[in-house]
């Protein structure tokens, strides 16, 4: 029933041309890197056991400068070089959108051994995509996809779905 009520109030809002602020997802939070669970707070991940000693650098701090009809849209990233998935060291990405984390992504130092290390644990990927974002696959509400960023560095990305879809959602709306 409180869907059909939020689903309902989200049409109506844009039917009327309203702007409509992010939504909390429903349901459990979805599995990111390494057992890390969407949703959590940076404080919340900063205290799990394995960043006790771990540096990390503010790559964006944005908040939303004054209350709006679209709603809060904060965006935090932070990230480490002093992470390792498995064998394989790296850097480490969070992105947290409204203070819950939404995303993380690894970028190894060796892309093709951190692929067939995913690989053995079941983590596979389809050889070549047509989809332009990069490989894909999605296992609930998580999606693990394979990317490259502006400068090029590759990276394996494991995000909360429905935080993307709500982060994008809210852009299109209010861009």
């Amino acid at each position: 029933m409180v869907k059909q009520v939020s689903a309902l109030a989200l049409l109506a809002a844009l039917a009327c041309g309203e702007a409509v602020p992010i939504q909390q997802p429903t349901g459990e939070p979805a599995q990111l890197v390494d057992g890390i669970r969407s949703l959590a707070s940076p404080a919340e991940v900063k205290q799990r056991p394995e960043f006790a000693r771990t540096q990390w650098v503010v790559i964006e701090d944005s908040k939303t400068r004054k209350p709006s009809k679209a709603g809060r849209f904060d965006d935090y990233v932070i990230m480490t070089s002093d992470y390792k998935l498995g064998g394989v060291n790296g850097s480490l990405r969070l992105e947290f959108l409204n203070g819950q984390l939404m995303a993380t992504w690894f970028y190894p130092s060796d892309y093709r051994k951190c692929l067939e290390e995913l690989a053995a644990t079941g983590v596979s990927f389809p050889p070549k995509s047509s989809d332009s974002a990069g490989p894909r696959i999605s296992r609930g509400s998580t999606t693990i996809r394979l990317g490259k960023d502006y400068e090029g560095h590759r990276y394996i990305a494991w995000e909360d779905s429905r935080l993307v879809d709500e982060m994008n959602q809210w852009l299109l709306r209010n861009s």
